[in-house]
C-alpha cells in the first residue's frame, strides 16, 4: 500500500510537470529581457509579504507540523509525505492564482518570453511553499494554483495592459494602471528608451450592464428584479483579411487573449460572481480568399492550436463556514451544523488543451464555429453534500469538503461556440460542459479520514444570445437566454437543478 501511494503522487508530479514542459516549450524567445530587475521586483514584494507572514505566524499555528531541525525538513522536503492537498478556504486557495499572476507579470513585463515568465512564476511559488512556509506541508494545491493559474491568469492581464498602456490618452492610461500597474511603472522606468507593446490585430472590449429574470420549474419567471454587469474584452493577433490570396503559416506566441467578468445582483446585494481568461497560443493558421471587395468578402479561414485558461464562479454565501473562516479540522469540535448549506462555487485552471476556429466569409457576413477542450484541476462545491447530509454522518471525510464544502478535483471542459455575424447583427449560440471528478489520498489529514468520498459534479450551461450594434454611437442592445444544468453526486445521493435565465442588456464598446 505504502509503494502505491508513492507511486500515486509521483504520478500527479510527473503528468503536471509533463502537462507544463510540452505545453510551454513552443514560443519564441524575445529580446530585451531584464531579468535582474524582474527578480529585483518580485523580491521587493516577496519580502514584504514573507516578514508579514512570519509576524503574523500565530494566524497560521494550527497549520505547523515541522521544525527547523534536519529530521523534520528532510521528511517534508524529500519523502513526499511533506507534500498534500492543504485544508485552507475557499478564497485563500483559488486567489494564489492572482499571486501567480503578479509573479508572472515582473516576468513578462520586463521582457521575458512566456515559457521564461512561466518558469519564473513556478520558481517563486516553490521558494513560497519550500522556504517561507518552512513550519507547514508543502502545498500541492498551492502550486499548481500559483503557477497555471499564474500563466492563464497573467498572460490575459499582460495583453489587456499592454493594449492600454500602448495607445495614448489619459483614459488609455489610467485604463493601463489599473490593468496591469507593473507594466505600467516598468513603462515609466523604461520611458527614455521607450517601452515594447503587443498591438492585436482586432481588438473587441465593452461594458455590459442590464436585468434578468429566473424561471422556476414551473416556466414561471420570478417576480424579483434582478441585474447585471460587466466587463468583456478579446484580443486577437491574428492576421487582417485584407486581399485575396492564400496563407499558411505558423504564429508562435499569444494569439487569443479574452477575460470575461460578471457581476449579478438581486435584492441590492451582489448574489454572484463569474469570470473566466482564456488565452490561445501557437497555432497553424490557414487562410483562402477568394474574392474581397469593399465590405464583400468570400472564402474561409482556419486555426488549431493550444489553449489554457482559468474559470471562476461563486454564489454568495449564506454560513460562516461557507466564507473564510479558517478551520483546521475534521471532527465535530468546529460545530459544523448539518445538513449543511453551502452554495455553489468553482475555480478552475483549464491547464491545458487543443482549440480550434474555423471561419467561412459570405459577402458582408461570417459564420465562426470555435471548439475548445482542456484538462483542468480545481476547487469544487460538492453539490450533493448539502442533501447527503441530512441523513449521513459527514466528519472525518476529506478537510475541505467538511469546513468548507468543496474538495480538489481533476476533470476538463468541453466549449462548443457558434458565432454569426451579418452587417450589424450578431446571433451567438455556445454550450459548456465541465465534468469533475474528487481526488483522494492527498488530504492533509489523510490519518484521520475514515470517510473518503469519491464525488462527482457536472455544471453545463447552454447560451444563446442575439446582439444588434448601433451605427451611430459605440452601443449595442443584446438579448440572452441561458439554460443552467447542475449535477453533483457523493456516494449514492444525486442532487441535480435545472434553472433557465432571460437577460436583456446594453452593451458600451471602447
Amino acid at each position: 500500500m505504502r509503494v502505491l501511494y508513492f507511486d500515486r503522487k509521483a504520478s500527479i508530479y510527473l503528468l503536471i510537470f509533463c502537462v507544463f514542459i510540452f505545453s510551454l516549450s513552443l514560443y519564441p524567445v524575445e529580446n530585451k529581457k531584464k531579468l535582474k530587475r524582474a527578480i529585483a521586483e518580485c523580491a521587493s514584494i516577496m519580502a514584504v509579504s514573507q516578514t508579514n507572514y512570519w509576524l503574523k505566524y500565530s494566524n497560521w499555528i494550527e497549520d505547523w507540523q515541522y521544525g527547523l531541525n534536519w529530521e523534520d525538513q528532510k521528511e517534508r522536503i524529500f519523502s513526499l509525505d511533506g507534500q498534500k492537498f492543504d485544508s485552507n478556504c475557499f478564497q485563500t486557495n483559488w486567489t494564489h492564482g492572482l499571486s501567480g499572476a503578479m509573479y508572472y507579470n515582473f516576468a513578462r513585463t520586463n521582457g521575458l518570453n512566456i515559457l521564461e515568465s512561466s518558469a519564473f512564476t513556478t520558481l517563486v511559488s516553490f521558494y513560497w511553499e519550500f522556504i517561507v512556509e518552512w513550519r507547514e506541508v508543502i502545498s500541492i494545491n498551492d502550486n499548481i494554483f500559483t503557477s497555471f493559474g499564474g500563466i492563464s491568469l497573467g498572460e490575459s492581464f499582460f495583453q489587456l495592459g499592454s493594449y492600454f498602456n500602448g495607445n495614448k490618452g489619459f483614459i488609455n492610461s489610467i485604463a493601463g494602471i489599473l490593468t496591469n500597474p507593473i507594466m505600467a511603472i516598468n513603462r515609466w522606468l523604461d520611458r527614455k528608451k521607450g517601452y515594447t507593446y503587443y498591438t492585436p490585430n482586432k481588438s473587441n472590449m465593452s461594458f455590459f450592464l442590464g436585468n434578468f429574470f429566473i424561471m422556476n420549474d414551473t416556466n414561471k419567471p420570478s417576480k424579483d428584479r434582478h441585474h447585471f454587469l460587466g466587463f468583456n474584452s478579446s484580443l486577437t493577433y491574428l492576421p487582417e483579411i485584407k486581399k485575396k490570396g492564400v496563407i499558411n503559416q505558423i504564429i508562435k506566441g499569444t494569439i487569443l487573449s479574452d477575460i470575461n467578468i460578471k457581476l449579478e445582483i438581486k435584492h441590492k446585494t451582489i448574489d454572484e460572481i463569474s469570470g473566466y481568461t482564456r488565452n490561445v497560443y501557437y497555432g497553424k493558421y490557414k487562410q483562402n480568399i477568394q474574392k474581397h471587395d469593399i465590405d464583400y468578402v468570400k472564402g474561409y479561414s482556419s486555426l488549431f492550436s493550444l489553449s489554457s485558461g482559468f474559470d471562476f464562479y461563486k454564489k454568495k454565501a449564506i454560513t460562516e463556514n461557507d466564507s473564510c473562516m479558517q478551520y483546521k479540522y475534521i471532527d465535530d469540535s468546529i460545530f459544523v451544523e448539518t445538513p449543511t448549506e453551502f452554495l455553489d462555487k468553482l475555480a478552475i485552471i483549464n491547464m491545458i488543451g487543443p482549440y480550434s476556429e474555423l471561419t467561412y466569409y459570405f459577402g458582408k457576413g461570417k459564420i465562426k464555429f470555435m471548439n475548445t477542450f482542456s484538462l483542468d484541476f480545481g476547487l469544487v462545491n460538492a453539490y450533493a453534500l448539502n442533501k447527503y447530509s441530512e441523513t449521513e454522518d459527514i466528519s472525518y471525510t476529506k478537510a475541505t469538503l467538511y469546513n468548507y464544502g468543496y474538495y480538489y478535483a481533476f476533470g476538463y471542459t468541453f466549449n462548443h461556440r457558434t458565432n454569426v455575424i451579418y452587417k450589424n447583427f450578431t446571433m451567438n449560440l455556445e454550450y459548456k460542459y465541465q465534468n469533475y471528478n474528487s481526488i483522494e489520498g492527498f488530504d492533509r489529514f489523510e490519518n484521520m479520514i475514515k470517510n473518503n468520498h469519491n464525488i462527482n459534479d457536472i455544471k453545463s450551461n447552454l447560451t444563446f444570445y442575439v446582439r444588434y450594434k448601433l451605427n451611430t454611437l459605440p452601443l449595442g442592445v443584446k438579448f440572452i437566454f441561458e439554460k443552467r444544468f447542475r449535477n453533483g453526486t457523493l456516494n449514492n445521493i444525486v442532487t441535480s437543478e435545472k434553472e433557465t435565465r432571460i437577460y436583456t442588456g446594453v452593451e458600451f464598446y471602447l
